[in-house]
């Protein structure tokens, strides 16, 4: 990053409107943006390497400039999106199954799946029978849970003939409607099941995984845990915020040991997590009404002031302002026996490191720091994750993919490509995220997982 983008003015960046192209352009140069509930937070890479923030800008103050700069609509919300008909499958008095009508707002607020896919995809239909078989198993137990399938069917024809071998509920065949939900998700392909809270938060970004790994439901409604084994079904999730990782061998006392050593730091920042969901869910409905009032041009003047600065708003802007906690989560998670751990560790450099080793690794970002202490405790990791939350860990760029006609194209079943994707390698932050952006409102050629 050039000096340039250090030196940003916040209050430019929080005044940005659409005549400033010189301000448009700074906005460009900066390393990354996350986006929460409530604010759009701005940040960029500091001289040694660690991710430092910059600028954070309520949430309804950006929609609000963002909606006077493009002509193109924002994404409607999960609300609008699911207002309308839903389709259910019936048998008639005949004993034939039929496509009745619903209104979505007739039916219980509930914990709901999305269940995106296509009876042209033979992924798609291997994955519906565990899906069937989990969905009918909870509602027979009695447990609220209704999916939706969101189809990328090639035709009105196929949609129906597709959704009459399924039990649960549908959007009427809209190609648009798909589009804007997968936009609204950031789906990169099919099979995909998002699984929803109540007030259509998201639990889960890889339903598909969570379901095959536990096919029973036992975990449903299959939300964050402590720790995680990190294996085949979990590996996707390496992309969504950063992680420790503690490599072992991965024998059956390494992962004893592991879940020990993990344990304490593991629950604490687990019940972190869960009062942050708690204040989050909270303040939603506000900030929904914030937001829509932003986008409809009615925001309160004040909307512009900053959730979190420094305590300048000049050009003198410092970046050495560590992120705080809350805008991070950090997964926990150890290795087991699964071959695609062995693979990870060559893959970020670290094949002939003495283990067991920690790592936090940042895809997101395209960054990670090795703890450098010899030997591993409870205590270290505690140490460790301290120091990353206070942003004192020299945070280094992940590796480059090296492809050699002697390394293995595929580990535990997963292709190693995707392998290198969940850990950012060879990608930079800024091409991590897949656009279904269309000429023409066609879901022909959404990509298979």
């Amino acid at each position: 990053m050039g000096n340039e983008s250090k030196q940003v003015s916040v209050k430019k960046l929080s005044e940005l409107t659409a005549s400033t192209d010189d301000e448009q352009n700074k906005l460009t140069t900066l390393d990354a943006v996350f986006s929460s509930s409530r604010y759009v937070i701005f940040y960029l890479l500091n001289s040694v390497s660690t991710r430092s923030l910059e600028l954070v800008v309520p949430l309804k103050r950006f929609v609000q400039e963002r909606n006077k700069s493009c002509l193109k609509e924002w994404n409607p919300t999960p609300e609008e999106l699911f207002q309308g008909a839903v389709l259910r499958s019936c048998k008639g008095a005949d004993g034939i199954k039929h496509i009745v009508t619903e209104s979505f707002k007739n039916l219980n607020s509930t914990v709901k799946g999305l269940y995106f896919g296509a009876n042209w995809c033979p992924p798609c239909r291997t994955f519906e029978q565990h899906l069937i078989s989990c969905y009918e198993s909870l509602k027979n137990a009695g447990v609220p849970f209704e999916i939706f399938f969101c189809s990328s069917d090639r035709s009105q024809e196929s949609f129906e003939q597709h959704f009459l071998t399924m039990p649960w509920l549908a959007f009427p065949y809209d190609q648009q409607k798909t589009i804007q939900l997968t936009r609204l998700y950031s789906l990169s392909g099919i099979p995909a099941l998002l699984i929803l809270n109540e007030k259509n938060s998201i639990i889960s970004k890889h339903g598909r995984n969570v379901l095959l790994s536990d096919p029973s439901g036992s975990l449903f409604p299959w939300g964050p845990l402590p720790v995680y084994e990190l294996n085949e079904n979990t590996l996707c999730k390496l992309r969504d915020e950063p992680s420790l990782v503690l490599f072992t061998e991965g024998s059956p006392e390494d992962i004893t040991f592991s879940v020990e050593v993990l344990r304490s730091t593991a629950d604490s920042l687990f019940r972190e997590r869960q009062e942050l969901m708690i204040r989050r869910s909270s303040s939603k409905e506000s900030d929904t009404i914030d937001t829509i009032g932003s986008a409809n041009g009615n925001a309160d003047s004040s909307s512009s002031n900053l959730a979190y600065s420094t305590n300048s708003v000049d050009s003198s802007v410092s970046s050495d302002i560590s992120l705080p906690p809350w805008i991070d989560s950090l997964q926990i998670f150890y290795t087991g026996e699964d071959p695609l751990c062995d693979y990870m560790l060559e893959g970020l450099g670290l094949g002939n490191a003495e283990l067991p080793v920690i790592v936090i690794l940042d895809a997101t970002v395209g960054r990670m720091s090795v703890c450098e202490k010899p030997d591993v405790s409870a205590e270290i990791i505690s140490e460790f994750v301290a120091d990353y939350k206070s942003g004192k860990l020299n945070m280094v760029p992940l590796p480059t993919a090296h492809q050699k006609d002697s390394q293995p194209t595929r580990f535990g079943g997963i292709p190693a490509q995707a392998v290198q994707f969940a850990l950012g390698i060879g990608h930079s932050s800024s091409s991590t995220s897949f656009s279904v952006e269309s000429s023409s409102p066609t879901t022909h050629n959404v990509p298979v997982l």
